[in-house]
């Protein structure tokens, strides 16, 4: 089954591809947020172009244990996107996806500087990933 990861913002949507065997997972590009409409409708063509059967969906929990100040705003899109979709939206812990995809970036000699988009990419594959490493 092939599963989409998203790394939520505000202002940029990180995204990752599983292959169909769930055995690799690879960033597939950013989307710039410009309106939800027009987010749901970008991404509702990648998941079928994709064909996407899954989709896992970014939502940090802090150290002490609590939901961020984004939890709620996430719910809210998981549920706009399972109705726009059809597909189930699962919420995965993505804390620290962001600062771990930064230290890959940096470790290939990368500047982190005029990056953020890969890093969001990237962001959304350790999401999938450790959502894929779990099972």
């Amino acid at each position: 089954m092939r599963l989409l990861g998203i790394d939520y913002g505000r202002k940029r949507i990180g995204l990752a591809l599983s292959d169909p065997a769930e055995k690799m997972v690879t960033p597939y590009g950013t989307i710039i947020v410009e309106s939800t409409e027009s987010l749901l409708e970008e991404l509702s063509q990648i998941i079928r172009e994709e064909e996407v059967e899954l989709i896992i969906l970014g939502d940090p929990v802090r150290d002490d244990g609590k939901r961020s100040e984004l939890h709620d705003e996430i719910v809210g899109f998981a549920n706009r996107l399972k109705e726009k979709t059809g597909l189930d939206v699962k919420l995965w812990d993505e804390y620290f996806t962001s600062r771990i995809a930064e230290e890959k970036l940096h470790s290939t000699g990368r500047k982190l500087k005029g990056n953020k988009g890969k890093i969001d990419s990237l962001a959304a594959a350790e999401i999938l990933q450790g959502y894929i490493g779990s099972k």
